[in-house]
């Protein structure tokens, strides 16, 4: 698994255009053999600056998708919007961490179960003690 990481200045006053068309790109690329995932970032200091972030099975799926006419068709629009661009600088996958919602809803419900059964236990015994009290 590869990510690569493009960075991007946009012109002033094009950035709302830049990332929409960026926004559209990454959309796309969403459909393409080998695309895992992509985030388009912005540094807390650098409003008009970007960094593209494209996580891919391997170069050779990254290199298709600049042949593909969704690509093809938004680098000319994106290019006259930008004033620089650095890149791209590629990372072999080392590891790999997210959530699994799967997961996360399995443990969540498991939870709650206990929960309730806690409860209805101790509903139990207390039902219980009552009646002992006042069986005496």
């Amino acid at each position: 698994m590869m990510t690569v990481l493009t960075n991007v200045t946009v012109r002033e006053g094009a950035v709302p255009e830049w990332d929409r068309i960026m926004t559209e790109r990454l959309r796309d690329a969403s459909h393409c053999n080998g695309w895992i995932r992509g985030a388009l970032l912005m540094p807390l200091d650098g409003m008009n600056q970007r960094v593209i972030v494209g996580t891919w099975h391997s170069r050779a799926d990254w290199e298709a998708w600049h042949q593909d006419p969704a690509f093809t068709d938004t680098a000319t629009r994106l290019d006259a919007l930008q004033t620089a661009s650095a890149g791209p600088h590629w990372h072999e996958v080392v590891a790999d961490a997210k959530r699994q919602p799967a997961l996360a809803l399995l443990r969540s419900t498991q939870a709650r179960a206990k929960a309730a059964m806690t409860q209805l236990a101790n509903r139990k015994r207390t039902h219980h003690e009552a009646h002992s009290v006042a069986g005496q």
